[in-house]
């Protein structure tokens, strides 16, 4: 099928990959990006995935980061997975408008349910997921978003750091995203 737009490639956790491929391949995709559309995903910024690997970035790129869903958007995600009333203010408090902590506690609900485990086990499993993703997370934070971070756990102080809200951890209106992430920071303190 011709849709009249150059195909898509989309690397997940881009890191791992720009690690084994020699510096060759990339001035190869740069030749290539009039014709090909190329997505790297990663945790942190591509510029310095470069600098560690002792090499500039070949590429010309544009940032983006994704942000929190809006509400309408949650809604509609929350609402394919054939969710109980009580699931789904679970998915609320936890998840919050995190698209991959709605993906990753709605997953556990199911397999839970098929399982014919209660809510608290899926509760169990997603938090013991999301502690793995936010201890890699946490070592691409500054110092400083990290202690901001920290204190928002102990206080009802705003969090207004452009960086943290466009990484999904903080609201707009500068919350922490979900019940998930104050947990985990509470018990980190």
């Amino acid at each position: 099928m011709q849709t009249g737009l150059p195909p898509l490639l989309l690397i997940d956790e881009a890191e791992c990959f720009l690690e084994q491929l020699p510096m060759r391949f990339f001035e190869r995709l740069r030749g290539m990006l009039e014709q090909l559309v190329v997505v790297l995903a990663t945790s942190r910024e591509m510029n310095l995935v470069f600098a560690e690997l002792g090499k500039t970035s070949p590429l010309s790129l544009r940032l983006l980061h994704l942000p929190l869903l809006d509400t309408h958007s949650s809604d509609n995600i929350i609402a394919r997975g054939g969710f109980t009333a009580k699931q789904v203010e679970l998915l609320k408090e936890w998840a919050g408008q995190h698209p991959f902590y709605l993906q990753l506690l709605g997953q556990c609900l199911i397999e839970a349910r098929q399982a014919g485990e209660r809510d608290k086990t899926a509760l169990r499993h997603f938090q013991t997921n999301a502690a793995a993703r936010f201890k890699k997370l946490w070592q691409t934070l500054t110092e400083q978003e990290q202690k901001l971070l920290q204190a928002a756990c102990q206080s009802d102080n705003k969090i207004k750091r452009r960086s943290l809200i466009e990484r999904g951890l903080v609201t707009e209106d500068g919350q922490l995203f979900g019940r998930v992430l104050k947990e985990w920071l509470t018990e980190q303190l």
